[in-house]
């Protein structure tokens, strides 16, 4: 059990590390995750989100790697690791990566982010923070243009080409992989979104400030 961030006046959140490990001649699966406790009391409705999410993907790929037998020597395989985040001593994310192999030139990377108000003791969606309703995903697709054009020049050609402009222009799905930090509003894109696989995932960190006008 691991101290991460204070939250409140004399609260703190801690994390307990949940460790999936399989071995079999299909596949190898190396995944943890955390469930949290706030001032000592589990936060139930967060860790049984977390825990199905990530419990449902591991599901999914021991099927697939099933389906899709290597040939002999080689074995499908799952890592995963995650990260937390809080903000506001009120928000805490934690977010996922999942790297499945299931043959091919390289493994997959799947994104899993999930935000709890421990307040309200619910799970939020980009909406509930923003606002449903407003104009939130056009102003979001413009502050999130003009931080990817200046944390990442070297990437203009792809920011400018029509066809990966379309993973940041104002949809909902676009901004599917997000975390709160007290700096602001993290958005993740993963291979091929906006950019080339050789770029990796990209972020870009949005001040509140700068959301809320």
């Amino acid at each position: 059990m691991t101290h991460v961030a204070a939250l409140q006046e004399n609260w703190s959140l801690e994390e307990v590390i949940e460790v999936i490990q399989m071995s079999t001649k299909q596949y190898d699966i190396n995944v943890t995750y955390p469930e949290y406790l706030l001032s000592g009391q589990f936060l139930n409705t967060f860790n049984t989100v977390i825990s199905a999410e990530i419990t449902g993907y591991v599901e999914q790929f021991i099927e697939a790697a099933g389906q899709l037998p290597l040939p002999d020597g080689l074995k499908s395989e799952l890592k995963g690791r995650h990260f937390t985040y809080t903000a506001m001593r009120q928000f805490i994310t934690v977010k996922m990566d999942l790297y499945p192999y299931l043959g091919g030139a390289h493994p997959n990377h799947d994104i899993v982010t999930v935000t709890f108000d421990s307040s309200a003791n619910t799970i939020i969606t980009l909406s509930d923070f923003l606002g449903a309703g407003s104009n939130y995903l056009k102003r979001l697709s413009t502050l999130v243009e003009k931080a990817l054009f200046e944390k990442y020049p070297e990437l203009q050609f792809a920011f400018k080409d029509p066809a990966f402009r379309q993973g940041f222009a104002p949809k909902e799905e676009n901004f599917s992989y997000w975390t709160l930090t007290d700096d602001g509003l993290i958005i993740f894109f993963p291979e091929y979104q906006i950019a080339p696989y050789a770029a990796g995932t990209l972020d870009v960190i949005i001040p509140f400030a700068d959301i809320r006008g």
